[in-house]
């Protein structure tokens, strides 16, 4: 049933990315003035963390967030049948022999990102930029860590979108990451790559921490930092900068190489202030959509 429902974007997938842009402007114009798709939250996420923008400069933003999101998911799609080259013409790694720098060390890397830009297409990027025919990289797992979607439709939709990339990349696996420590643990002497997704949180947990974030006082989870120090492994940030519709550069930018070294939420806050940057150097590219903020912190 889901396979079903999924082959007409798999057909929409072989369509010109300037084809899919035209669908996109649609999308995001019938989602803003048609549906008002989260508009109050939206508007007053970025009104609480950029105060000093005025009322027009609010509105151009979340216009840019609508054409961002909607760019996003038609990206997407698109990478369901775009090769290797394709993918590599809209993402450029400026710094990508730092990969092979910090994995010398301890044969193992967490890379860890927001949802800014597309955090799609730069796992795929990453992921082409390397060569597991080197012997540095020999039996080398590429560990992509999801979590699981309250909505059952979505998430087996998701699981099948995961399957379809996964036949391109022999070495990448999808964990849960629920699953992702005992995994860890199971697999500790296994050279790997972790790519994690992480944001603002919108609740408090054990494993999290309270920091100040595009000017509010914000929950951040810990978890990665406690998975990091669990085995030592070097944390680096992708910074990923939309400079133009369809194109990206990635900067790594390591947070740590031992993070057992680090004080106790070095690596989180750290990574909230790269965060912070990245979100504000092109303030239309993240989930603005979320109610990142319905907790408030005393």
């Amino acid at each position: 049933m889901i396979r079903i429902f999924l082959i007409p974007f798999l057909l929409l997938s072989y369509l010109p990315l300037k084809m899919l842009y035209v669908f996109s402007d649609w999308l995001a114009s019938f989602l803003r003035k048609g549906m008002h798709y989260r508009s109050d939250v939206v508007n007053i996420n970025i009104a609480r963390s950029f105060p000093q923008l005025n009322y027009k400069e609010i509105e151009q933003t979340a216009k840019g967030f609508y054409t961002y999101f909607c760019d996003v998911l038609f990206e997407s799609m698109w990478h369901m049948s775009s090769s290797s080259k394709k993918v590599a013409e809209s993402v450029c790694l400026s710094n990508k022999e730092l990969i092979s720098q910090i994995f010398e060390k301890q044969g193992k890397i967490i890379f860890l990102l927001g949802h800014t830009g597309n955090w799609e297409l730069v796992a795929a990027a990453l992921y082409q930029a390397i060569d597991f025919n080197d012997p540095q990289f020999s039996d080398t797992d590429f560990v992509c860590v999801y979590k699981q979607m309250s909505n059952r439709l979505s998430n087996r939709i998701m699981e099948d979108y995961r399957k379809i990339l996964f036949r391109k990349r022999e070495r990448a696996k999808a964990v849960e990451a629920g699953s992702i420590i005992p995994y860890m643990m199971e697999n500790e002497g296994r050279k790997s790559f972790y790519f994690f997704l992480a944001d603002q949180s919108a609740k408090k947990t054990v494993r999290s921490t309270v920091t100040r974030f595009l000017n509010q006082d914000s929950i951040m989870q810990s978890g990665v930092e406690s998975i990091a120090r669990l085995q030592n492994i070097p944390v680096v940030y992708v910074d990923m900068d939309r400079y133009e519709r369809g194109k990206y550069r990635v900067t790594l930018i390591p947070i740590c190489e031992e993070s057992r070294a680090t004080k106790r939420n070095f690596i989180t806050s750290r990574y909230a202030e790269l965060l912070e940057k990245s979100i504000e150097r092109n303030k239309s590219c993240w989930l603005w959509s979320h109610k990142r903020w319905k907790v408030r912190v005393n």
